[in-house]
């Protein structure tokens, strides 16, 4: 609400993040998703639909050969704990779902804000 109505910015996606291994639990569900809500400072924001194409599961005639939407559920599997790329950041995402958004909603030359940079490179 905060986004949309005091700074009025535009929710764009609601984007689930489906990830292999969550918190170990012994008790209830361990979380297996994060969700990520993407929001444009205009109406009429980009969607590069053909930087982020996925492989079609299923061959049929009216397929895009070029592949599919990937849709709203994302499957990438989360940067494992002795991976040399791990941050100390609990909630470290992997580098190919903020290149899917950004391929998506930005084009050649634009300028892309990071402002977890410096904490995920320095911290």
């Amino acid at each position: 609400m905060i986004l949309e109505q005091k700074m009025k910015y535009n929710f764009v996606s609601w984007i689930t993040w489906h990830y292999t291994q969550g918190v170990g639990k012994t008790k209830g569900y361990s979380p297996r998703h994060d969700d990520i809500l993407m929001f444009s400072k205009n109406k009429n924001f980009v969607f590069n639909i053909n930087a982020v194409r996925i492989p079609q599961k299923f061959y049929r005639s009216i397929n895009n050969m070029r592949g599919a939407n990937p849709g709203n559920v994302w499957k990438f599997s989360h940067v494992h704990y002795c991976s040399a790329n791990r941050q100390q950041h609990p909630t470290q995402k992997p580098e190919a779902l903020f290149e899917r958004m950004i391929l998506a909603s930005s084009n050649e030359e634009d300028i892309v804000l990071d402002p977890f940079y410096w904490f995920r490179h320095f911290s």
